[in-house]
């Protein structure tokens, strides 16, 4: 499936080199995780300069909107079942051997697998990192791939964050050199969307704002109030936990309503929110409590953003968003007596909820879609005239 000509911007074509052809971006998945929505941001951004395309191995969102924005985009095909990767590989081996010397980017881990095995000499590849390296839950011999084979045919890497960037082994980070481009987030301008809740006397409205799985760490905040109720904390503090078990871990869920039953302090168990906005605009402080690093954590600058006091594990990309007690607050990761002790200084302290808050929101600027697309759009452009020359 593809679509026209690529996009035009008042009638005449997007800049790039005449001799370079469109960096292709290939993605494994068109479904709306981090990765895809980041990219489909880009792609429908109307001032790109760089000339891109598409290709992905399944339709979906990430190909019905670039679609939507004019990108030239190709839906490999292949039937379900057993040979179904092995079909992928084949045809994305015939596509690149159609295709002129060009930038190649893998938008996935997945991609790049994929990439690595099939691609044919020639392409400059590059490889946008969105999580770790080498993840954990990695098979051994697909790790063992990525690290000996993989990994050594991309010229170059692009990494959501630095340290992303640093969890690729030590052997190709040394030969290949990788860029920072942090994610294209949604997030249009920094504003307070919550100036009526903030220093209400009496309470605190904290927000977790994630999906309902082990390894964001949600059982820590329950786990905090449990330690500050405990100590005799008279003030009060008001828990809303939002996200879905959209990853089959219902257990994990079940499992924090029964934490959180017997505690004073009311918390909320919300399911999924369409209108997050609102969500945001309702609290004053929000949690991030992963007990594994974050890649980067969208949701850490969508809190500050919006005027909340984000409170995250100091580890992963949380570590570059918030300078601690300064824009936001870092805790040691695991541990619900330091998040309880972060808590607490700012249910006794308004005048330093409003003191980081107010960074926070300066901060954010840094990560606004308005820094990000720019970021992306020029490192992608010059690969392409890179390639062109080269």
């Amino acid at each position: 499936m593809s679509t026209g000509p690529g996009d035009e911007e008042n009638g005449a074509p997007r800049s790039g080199t005449a001799a370079a052809p469109p960096v292709l971006i290939v993605d494994h998945s068109s479904a709306t995780g981090g990765g895809q929505l980041s990219m489909a941001r880009y792609l429908q951004w109307s001032r790109r300069r760089c000339e891109v395309e598409l290709l992905v191995f399944e339709g979906g969102y990430l190909a019905e909107a670039a679609e939507e924005a004019g990108v030239r985009t190709t839906v490999l095909s292949a039937p379900a079942g057993p040979m179904r990767r092995l079909v992928i590989l084949r045809e994305l081996r015939r596509f690149l051997r159609r295709r002129p010397r060009s930038v190649v980017v893998a938008n996935s881990l997945n991609a790049a697998l994929s990439l690595g095995m099939a691609a044919p000499r020639g392409h400059h590849l590059v490889d946008y990192l969105r999580q770790e390296a080498m993840p954990a839950g990695l098979s051994r011999l697909r790790g063992r791939f990525l690290e000996k084979t993989g990994y050594v045919r991309f010229a170059e890497f692009i990494a959501n964050s630095r340290w992303t960037a640093g969890t690729l082994p030590d052997a190709v980070a040394r030969r290949r050199p990788t860029a920072i481009a942090y994610p294209v987030s949604g997030i249009g301008q920094v504003e307070a969307l919550n100036d009526a809740v903030v220093g209400r006397p009496g309470r605190l409205s904290v927000l977790s704002l994630s999906r309902l799985s082990p390894w964001k760490g949600i059982h820590l905040l329950i786990e905090a109030v449990r330690i500050l109720e405990a100590e005799g904390v008279p003030e009060t503090f008001e828990v809303t936990i939002a996200g879905g078990d959209h990853f089959g871990e219902p257990e994990y869920g079940a499992t924090l309503r029964e934490r959180a039953e017997g505690l004073r302090t009311p918390i909320r168990f919300l399911g999924h929110v369409d209108d997050v906005r609102s969500l945001l605009a309702d609290h004053e402080v929000l949690v991030c409590p992963s007990v594994t690093p974050e890649p980067f954590g969208q949701v850490n600058v969508q809190g500050m953003a919006s005027g909340l006091v984000t409170v995250a594990s100091d580890q992963g990309g949380a570590a570059e968003i918030i300078e601690s007690g300064r824009s936001g607050f870092l805790f040691e990761p695991d541990s619900p007596e330091a998040l309880a002790a972060v808590l607490l200084r700012l249910v006794r302290s308004p005048g330093e909820l409003s003191r980081v808050r107010a960074a926070g929101l300066e901060r954010a600027r840094r990560f606004t879609d308005d820094r990000t697309l720019p970021a992306l759009d020029a490192l992608l452009l010059r690969m392409q005239r890179t390639a062109g020359t080269g």
